[in-house]
């Protein structure tokens, strides 16, 4: 019995915004009804409104902005059966999910990878070398241990830099988002 498994990811997230490109893109997978969709925000309730309810939009209703995820191209059919409707419209939906938590992946503080951890393991890092400082010239040369210590530092600068980034950016991100109005 063959196991009918995908060995590839249901959902592409593409979130590199660009002047030819300025919208985050979901694209499904699916091998019977795969589609390409655009997220946008919509903050004009009246426009958020007259957007068409189909089987190829979803829409949420967010507390200062409204989201659509609308299909723009199928990447399989272009005839759907009733069955396949529903099947884009559940995937839709599961697409939506999957944007929602990539964005909120990019906000999680507490896993291992977050900047605030890799800034606190780099600062006991720093520490660390500070105490063997002496060991290392003697093991490395003075100017080696120089050098790292100032790579060192520039790289905890680097990602203080970018946690405020972040920090802007999670408050503005409902906001920044293109928007029809």
């Amino acid at each position: 019995m063959q196991n009918k498994k995908r060995n590839y990811p249901l959902f592409i997230i593409d979130r590199t915004l660009t002047e030819a490109y300025p919208y985050e893109y979901v694209v499904c997978l699916d091998k019977e009804v795969g589609f390409i969709a655009k997220a946008f925000s919509v903050r004009d309730d009246d426009a958020f409104n007259m957007i068409e309810d189909s089987f190829d939009v979803f829409k949420y209703r967010g507390k200062s902005n409204n989201i659509v995820l609308k299909i723009e191209d199928y990447l399989f059919v272009f005839c759907l059966t009733n069955e396949q409707k529903q099947r884009v419209k559940t995937l839709l939906k599961k697409g939506f999910k999957k944007l929602m938590h990539v964005i909120e992946e990019i906000f999680d503080t507490e896993n291992d990878l977050s900047i605030k951890n890799q800034i606190a393991l780099l600062r006991e890092t720093q520490q660390h070398n500070q105490n063997n400082y002496l060991k290392m010239v003697e093991k490395n040369g003075k100017e080696t241990t120089d050098y790292a210590f100032k790579l060192l530092e520039a790289t905890i600068k680097t990602l203080e830099e970018q946690q405020e980034i972040q920090k802007i950016f999670r408050n503005e991100f409902i906001q920044t988002q293109p928007a029809i109005v």
